[in-house]
C-alpha cells in the first residue's frame, strides 16, 4: 500500500520537473516473466524516481548495504522493497551477508518479481558509462540454476539521457533496449560460469551504450556539447526535424521517430564523428575546441 501512494506521488513529480519526456521502446518491456531493469545511473536518486514512474511492475531495489545502519532503517527500507547490498569498500565486515542478499533475489526472481539494479554501482552526473559490474548477470543466472533454468529471467537494459537532471524543466528520453534472455546463455554458463557472467555483461554493456549519449572522454564531451550548443538546430533543420512543420519530419517518415529520438540519433551522430576526428586528426580537434570556446566567449561578452 506505501509503495503503492509512494509511486503515484514519485510520478507527479517526475511528470511536473521535466519539460518534456519521452519514452522509447516500453512495449518490449517482457509481461508476466522475472525481470532485471538494468539502467545506467547518472543521476543518483532522480534515476530510481524515473524507473519507478515508467515501470508498471511493482519493483524491488538493490541499495549500498551501508544504508541500512538503523534498526528503523532495515524495517522501514523492507517495507519500501529495499535489498541491501554490502560492498568491499566500504562495509568488508558485513560482505558475508550478500549470500543472504543473492538469496533473496533468487526467491522474488522465482515469484515472477522485477529488481531494479544499477550494473554501473556508483552515480556521477557525466555523459559516460563506468565500469559495467558482474550482479545483474551473477543474480540472472543464479536464480535460474537454482530453479532448474525454467524461470524465463530477462534483464532490461534502460538507457537515461538527460538535458540536465538538476535543471527544472528540463528534459528527459529513456531509452529501453532489447530485453536479454538469460536462457540464451544458459549452455555457456553450464561449461564455465566465469564465462557466461562476463558474456551477459558484456552484451548488457553494449546495449547501455547503444541507448544512451556516453563520452569517456572529459574534454571531447565539452566539444560535443558545444558543437550541440551551435549547430544541433542547424541538423535539426537539415534533416527537416522541425516541430512546428504539419508533416512528419524525414526521419520519423522513414524509421517511425519522434523528435526527441531523431535528436538523440543527431548526438549520437556528432558524438562518432568527433571521435573519428580526435583518432585521425587530433590537433584538428584542438583547433576547432579552441575556436569554438572562443567563439561562445565572444557571443557571452556581447550578450548575444
Amino acid at each position: 500500500m506505501l509503495y503503492s501512494i509512494i509511486r503515484i506521488n514519485v510520478k507527479v513529480i517526475v511528470w511536473v520537473y521535466f519539460r518534456k519526456i519521452n519514452v522509447h521502446n516500453a512495449e518490449l518491456i517482457p509481461k508476466g516473466v522475472p525481470l532485471i531493469i538494468a539502467p545506467n545511473h547518472p543521476s543518483s536518486f532522480m534515476d530510481i524516481m524515473v524507473v519507478v514512474s515508467f515501470i508498471k511492475q511493482k519493483l524491488h531495489f538493490i541499495m549500498r548495504g551501508e544504508s541500512f545502519n538503523t534498526a528503523f532503517k532495515r524495517w522501514l527500507f523492507d517495507y519500501l522493497h529495499l535489498i541491501p547490498i554490502y560492498r568491499k569498500d566500504k562495509t568488508p565486515e558485513l560482505m558475508f551477508r550478500n549470500k543472504e542478499v543473492f538469496e533473496k533475489c533468487y526467491q522474488l526472481l522465482a515469484k515472477k518479481g522485477a529488481l531494479i539494479l544499477f550494473p554501473e554501482g556508483l552515480s556521477k552526473t557525466e555523459r559516460r558509462l563506468r565500469e559495467i559490474k558482474t550482479g545483474a548477470a551473477r543474480i540472472a543466472l543464479g536464480a535460474e540454476e537454482a530453479n532448474n533454468f525454467e524461470l524465463g529471467v530477462h534483464i532490461v537494459p534502460a538507457g537515461l539521457n538527460y538535458s540536465n537532471p538538476h535543471r527544472f524543466q528540463s528534459e528527459l528520453f529513456i531509452n529501453f533496449a532489447q530485453p536479454i534472455d538469460v536462457s540464451r546463455f544458459f549452455e555457456l554458463y553450464q561449461k564455465n560460469k566465469h564465462k557466461g557472467i562476463v558474456a551477459i555483461t558484456e552484451h548488457l554493456k553494449e546495449c547501455l551504450e547503444q541507448h544512451t549519449i556516453a563520452i569517456e572522454n572529459k574534454e571531447l564531451d565539452e566539444l560535443v556539447k558545444n558543437i550541440e550548443t551551435i549547430y544541433k538546430s542547424k541538423l535539426k533543420r537539415e534533416l527537416d526535424l522541425s516541430k512546428n512543420i504539419e508533416y512528419k519530419s524525414k526521419l520519423e517518415r522513414e524509421l517511425g521517430l519522434s523528435e526527441k529520438e531523431q535528436e538523440f540519433m543527431v548526438t549520437k551522430e556528432i558524438v562518432e564523428v568527433v571521435y573519428h576526428f580526435h583518432k585521425h586528426a587530433p590537433q584538428r580537434v584542438k583547433t576547432l575546441q579552441k575556436k569554438i570556446k572562443r567563439y561562445l566567449n565572444d557571443i557571452e561578452r556581447l550578450n548575444l
